[in-house]
């Protein structure tokens, strides 16, 4: 895990009880882990970042309606966001090596959840793989749409 900037390590420490968490543009390159523990936690904006991963924890944050993760790295999604109480996903600007991922964003959220839940789906077993992502990317543009 990388040293945590300390503007962030002093939003994450005040931040048991906070219901809304704006980490956008602080160029992260993953998540830090003490996010996982506020579970009161409504909206999260990650977008504009260099995550190539978003972690399975993601699970604990079972409060969690908005989230925003436009414009990272992110090759895949972890199929656990399909357990959380989402009512808005935002994903727009990421390199989904799984071309069904932003196929399915067109249609809707429940649509998308289910298909990234889906084991069987190409990205839940890109999620689950040990692999290196792409040195370039290519930026995939998918519709939001609100469920």
């Amino acid at each position: 895990l990388n040293q945590m900037d300390p503007r962030i390590e002093k939003l994450l420490q005040h931040s048991k009880e906070t219901r809304r968490l704006d980490l956008s543009n602080l160029t992260l390159t993953s998540v830090p882990e003490q996010l996982f523990e506020i579970t009161n936690l409504v909206e999260l904006h990650l977008n504009d970042n260099f995550l190539t991963f978003l972690p399975s924890n993601i699970k604990k944050l079972t409060n969690l309606k908005k989230l925003d993760l436009t414009n990272n790295r992110l090759t895949s999604l972890p199929p656990e966001l399909g357990s959380l109480p989402l009512k808005e996903l935002r994903v727009a600007l990421n390199p989904f090596l799984d071309p069904k991922v932003n196929e399915k964003r067109r249609e809707n959220l429940n649509s998308f959840l289910a298909y990234i839940s889906d084991p069987n789906s190409a990205n839940s077993q890109l999620s689950n793989s040990a692999f290196s992502p792409p040195v370039s990317y290519t930026h995939l543009r998918a519709h939001e749409t609100k469920a």
